[in-house]
């Protein structure tokens, strides 16, 4: 296994570890879509905060990753040896879990918590719950390598990089510059599931 723990602080793990073992959270780690756990975990970490901080946090977090996912599956569609189920999957879990490490600033859960390092969490956050499900250790590493990775944009990014890492990059990127969201040219096709999802925002 990869051993992102080594890239954090014990303190920051314990309480990354409490949180995600609180029965408050409500998962069923293997039944839920990963989807279902962040709306689940964004509604327990921002259970003190009001209705319009958690809608901004969920926009932050949820929506933006809605969108990464769709760019990413975007461009494997383009790449006919990249194009397989098993790729779409796991490009799919790396986008959804990309930033689940920025909801560690909410509420003081990690007093230390800086948002340089938000991909560290996200991937030592993603590596508990993938172990949850019933996932191959070679999936699980993959998956939170690209995580790791996402943010080394650029001049950072590593010469050994994976197609798939890099195409996760590309797809954050693209949605982080492009404040109107490029895409919204095509909403035919991103719609269903990113505006139910603003619907849904309230959890």
């Amino acid at each position: 296994m990869l051993e992102v723990d080594k890239m954090l602080d014990k303190g920051v793990q314990y309480k990354i570890n409490k949180m995600l073992m609180s029965p408050m959270i409500g998962c069923d780690w293997e039944v839920d879509t990963d989807k279902q756990i962040i709306q689940k975990l964004i509604k327990f970490v921002g259970n003190n905060l009001s209705y319009e901080e958690r809608t901004k946090l969920s926009h932050r977090i949820l929506i933006h990753s809605l969108y990464v996912k769709r760019y990413a599956i975007d461009m494997i569609e383009r790449d006919e040896n990249l194009y397989v189920p098993e790729n779409v999957e796991k490009i799919s879990t790396a986008a959804l879990f990309h930033d689940i490490g920025k909801l560690l600033e909410v509420n003081n859960i990690v007093e230390t918590y800086d948002d340089k390092n938000h991909a560290e969490y996200s991937a030592f956050i993603a590596k508990i719950i993938l172990s949850k499900q019933n996932k191959s250790e070679t999936d699980i590493d993959e998956i939170v390598n690209m995580i790791k990775n996402h943010s080394l944009k650029g001049d950072k990014c590593p010469k050994d990089v994976s197609p798939l890492a890099k195409i996760l990059m590309d797809a954050d990127l693209l949605d982080e510059k492009c404040g109107v969201r490029f895409f919204k040219l095509c909403m035919a096709k991103y719609s269903d599931e990113i505006l139910l999802a603003r619907i849904n925002a309230k959890i």
